[in-house]
């Protein structure tokens, strides 16, 4: 049987002089997946990731079903420079990883909350007619 416990979980540590018991083990496994299942279910219901697939002088609604309280961007313009995007009640911030031709910028894009999601536009020269351009997101509640 074990002699000590962890402080937060009261799993089960045993001495080198301690014999192991089967159902220790499993108390331990059972108050670790709890604990997990705890954690997974708080952060998969403060966020949502995904991608999608730009399409230049269109403005595109990315439905969420909820109104986001900020949402981070990752515009991935492969083999071009990738960019990367803030968007939050009343602010819209772009950063370009400038390593040659700039392919996003504030000008060639705009975005904004919506009750449901986010929008984002995006102009012709957004992403030089990268065809292969993804935006990545994760949309906080």
């Amino acid at each position: 049987m074990a002699t000590n416990h962890t402080t937060n979980y009261n799993l089960n540590l045993w001495q080198p002089t301690d014999s192991f018991l089967r159902e220790e083990f499993n108390e331990n496994f059972g108050k670790l997946d709890a604990a997990l299942a705890s954690l997974s279910t708080a952060v998969s219901s403060s966020c949502v990731a995904g991608s999608y697939t730009p399409t230049p002088q269109q403005t595109q609604f990315i439905e969420l079903g909820f109104r986001p309280k900020l949402v981070i961007l990752g515009i991935n313009t492969y083999p071009i420079t990738p960019a990367f995007g803030f968007i939050a009640d009343g602010i819209t911030i772009y950063v370009s990883n400038n390593r040659g031709t700039s392919t996003t910028t504030i000008n060639s894009m705009d975005a904004n909350l919506t009750d449901t999601g986010f929008r984002m536009g995006y102009s012709e020269s957004s992403f030089n007619g990268n065809a292969n351009a993804t935006v990545y997101y994760v949309a906080f509640r």
